[in-house]
């Protein structure tokens, strides 16, 4: 590798197919209400070095001081059932990707209206902690339903 061609922090490793990038990325953020403190969580997909797309998760924090920037997840001081948000937003975030590899291999362009059908199919907005079993069936549902897209 020339000194010229070495990745640099933060940047894609060259790729060696006409120098097409192909990567796909997902990050967590949240954008703050203007009217009070509480905060939505939404989800930003990048291919490559250009197209992004970005949507609301239709999750939301009470406060916006719940986000942990860093480590782009709920803080465990949030609320009780922040494991299980946490566990939904990496869910999403694999789904995402599990769905943006197959319609690649398969040739399927990937649009704004691809990620955001797979976006719309998450989980119920509320987590109760009574209700965790209830919402892990909910989310195999969910499954069943994008295997199906």
């Amino acid at each position: 590798m020339e000194r010229n061609d070495k990745p640099r922090k933060g940047l894609s490793t060259p790729c060696k197919h006409n120098g097409k990038h192909t990567h796909l990325t997902t990050s967590f953020y949240i954008r703050s209400a203007s009217h009070d403190a509480s905060a939505s969580i939404s989800i930003r997909i990048t291919e490559g070095r250009g197209a992004q797309f970005r949507f609301n998760t239709g999750h939301r924090l009470n406060k916006a001081s719940s986000w942990n920037a860093k480590t782009r997840s709920v803080r465990s001081v949030a609320c009780v059932s922040y494991e299980l948000l946490n566990l939904q937003l990496r869910r999403l975030e694999t789904t995402i990707e599990a769905k943006a590899i197959e319609a690649k291999s398969k040739g399927q362009v990937r649009s704004k209206g691809f990620y955001g059908a797979i976006v719309s199919l998450r989980p119920p907005k509320q987590v109760h902690t009574s209700r965790i079993k209830m919402k892990f069936e909910d989310f195999n549902n969910i499954e069943i339903k994008m295997n199906n897209l």
